[in-house]
């Protein structure tokens, strides 16, 4: 079966969001590492909201 162009498209769409995001998260967690003792680098994610942490990892 198919799949509708609209969901291809927004599938392909999201999933270039979720590597951008991931990839500026990452940027943000090296840059915190350098500031942040070990601790507190690993007690950040949880006042994070649920997609942004699913990238933390």
């Amino acid at each position: 079966m198919p799949i509708p162009q609209e969901y291809f498209t927004a599938s392909r769409d999201f999933d270039a969001f979720m590597a951008d995001a991931k990839e500026a998260l990452g940027t943000v967690a090296s840059a915190l590492r350098r500031h942040v003792n070990g601790e507190d680098f690993e007690r950040i994610p949880a006042g994070l909201p649920e997609e942004v942490r699913a990238c933390w990892a």
